[in-house]
């Protein structure tokens, strides 16, 4: 049997998880439901670019989860890139609860 701290480290991991997971579904379904990702390739074809950039909402790191990687299959599936970059949420951000950086990672869509 696990050390009652021990346990209670890994509720807390589970419950962070799941948090994570259902921000990611909520995030992709209303970017997808609301043709957002659509309309953000296209505007950044028609500015001359090659690529989109989708940053979550909240300073959350989706990579990885169940609903990131689907979306990432169908992007793929489309002929698109995909690649998870690095974004850092300063310390000094209004929207920054933690008072220190947050990283996380956003989405790059290349054609």
């Amino acid at each position: 049997m696990k050390p009652l701290r021990e346990q209670q480290a890994q509720k807390t991991k589970e419950k962070t998880y799941k948090v994570r997971s259902e921000y990611a579904a909520d995030f992709i379904k209303e970017l997808e439901n609301s043709s957002e990702l659509q309309r953000l390739i296209i505007e950044s074809a028609k500015a001359g670019l090659s690529k989109a950039i989708v940053i979550p909402n909240k300073p959350i790191n989706i990579e990885g989860l169940p609903a990131s990687k689907a979306l990432i299959k169908k992007l793929e599936n489309e002929g698109y890139k995909t690649e998870w970059v690095e974004q850092v949420l300063e310390a000094k951000d209004k929207k920054n609860i933690l008072g220190e950086d947050i990283i996380y990672r956003a989405l790059h869509i290349r054609w």
